[in-house]
């Protein structure tokens, strides 16, 4: 393994553990999280919904983060740029109707359509760092 693979691996293990936690602590307290942004009761309660169901996609984000950045920095900059378009006009908004609207859930549905979002780009971006095209680029 290559000092490359190695950081990568590392970096998202420690970022694994961060996203991790707060990912509990979402589940745990979120009122009391959801309360630090509004106290009102009606958009406190849609808070406390939104706030669990990021705690879902917390995994998804370390992975994305780390390894889009290390493709990025290793030169392969275009791979995590299609992931995003591909993510965003292709997958999020779609989902985040068919959560929101068709379904009726409401903003949690739109929440749950992005924790699905990054859900997918994790396994995107990680399945392109394993596949190794990145190693070839020359920077």
């Amino acid at each position: 393994m290559d000092l490359a693979q190695l950081s990568m691996r590392r970096s998202c293990i420690y970022a694994l553990a961060v996203m991790c936690t707060f990912g509990i602590l979402f589940l745990l307290i979120p009122g009391q999280l959801a309360s630090i942004f509004s106290p009102e009761k009606d958009v406190l309660g849609l808070t406390i919904i939104c706030v669990m169901i990021a705690a879902i996609e917390q995994p998804a984000l370390a992975v994305y983060m780390v390894y889009a950045g290390g493709l990025r920095g290793a030169g392969d900059t275009l791979s995590p740029m299609m992931i995003t378009i591909i993510g965003t006009l292709f997958f999020h908004v779609p989902v985040a109707y068919l959560f929101g609207i068709v379904f009726g859930w409401g903003l949690a549905g739109v929440w749950f359509g992005a924790a699905l979002d990054w859900i997918g780009r994790a396994i995107a971006v990680y399945i392109l760092y394993r596949r190794g095209r990145w190693r070839r680029i020359e920077v």
